[in-house]
Order: C-alpha cells, then structure tokens, then sequence
C-alpha cells in the first residue's frame, strides 16, 4: 500500500467538501446581491445569531474532541492497515462535523441576509484548510516506525 493511495481518498473528499461549502457559500452570496429574492427569506430572532454561532463552535469543539478521542484509540500494536483505516475515519469525521459548522452558518445568512453570517462562516472554513491531511502529520499523529514508512512507500 502506498502512502500517496492511502491519503487519496481523504483528500480528494477533504477538498471536495471544502469546495462544497465555498461554492454555496458563493450561490448565498449571489441569492442575496444579485437575484430578487430580498434582503431576508426569513426574519430570524434576534439571538439567532448567537444560537448559530454557538452551534457552529459546539460542531467545531465536537470534531477537535472526536477526533481526538479517536486517535488516542488507535492500538499501536495493531496491523499498519487498521491504524491507517482508523486515521482515515477520524480524519472524515472530523472533516464533516467542520463543514456541518459552515453549513450552519451558511444556511443562516442564506435565510437572513445578514452579512455577519458570513464573516462568522469564516472560522470553519480556516479549520477546514488547518486540517488538510498531509502524509508526515499522519506519520506523526500515528507514530509510525521507520519500517512502517518503508512498507508504507513499497
């Protein structure tokens, strides 16, 4: 198994999502400045805002915490395959609960209009680009052996 097959996956499906997240955040946007749809579809409460941006930093603690709690289950005894599999779905997992926190606050500026919605939108989408996956941070997080990155690269 190769590294570069084994990150394949995860990052063809991080960088898709983060695009997912952009491109609605890009159509919201148009809804609102170039369509006539008005300046609000709905009018949200008054302490929406800080209901959506607590919900949007529960989701983001909820992924650093998940993903966490997965990585230090990972048995280093384990086969090399296991352990990959098991980064692999924590690193998904993760990278969901961030774009379910854009998404969030994306839908709240699509309903609204109000352009602060946006700038909150901002933080997840850092998250998202902190935690593109890269082959030596697995390497690290997984504390893998010489031998490992060896049969790793066959």
């Amino acid at each position: 198994m190769d590294i570069k097959q084994a990150f394949f996956q995860i990052r063809i499906l991080h960088a898709a999502l983060f695009v997912g997240v952009i491109l609605f955040a890009g159509i919201s946007f148009a809804f609102h400045n170039f369509m006539s749809i008005g300046d609000s579809l709905v009018t949200l409460p008054d302490n929406a805002f800080y209901l959506v941006l607590l919900l949007a930093g529960l989701l983001l603690w909820l992924s650093y915490f998940t993903y966490r709690n997965r990585i230090s289950k990972i048995v280093k005894g384990s086969s090399l395959k296991e352990r990959i599999d098991a980064f692999r779905s924590a690193a998904i997992l993760r990278v969901a609960l961030v774009e379910a926190a854009s998404l969030v606050v994306i839908m709240a500026y699509l309903l609204s209009g109000d352009r602060m919605y946006l700038i909150v939108a901002i933080a997840p989408l850092f998250f998202f680009i902190s935690t593109f996956p890269k082959e030596d941070k697995m390497i690290e997080t997984l504390e893998l052996s010489y031998s490992e990155v060896q049969q790793l690269n066959e």
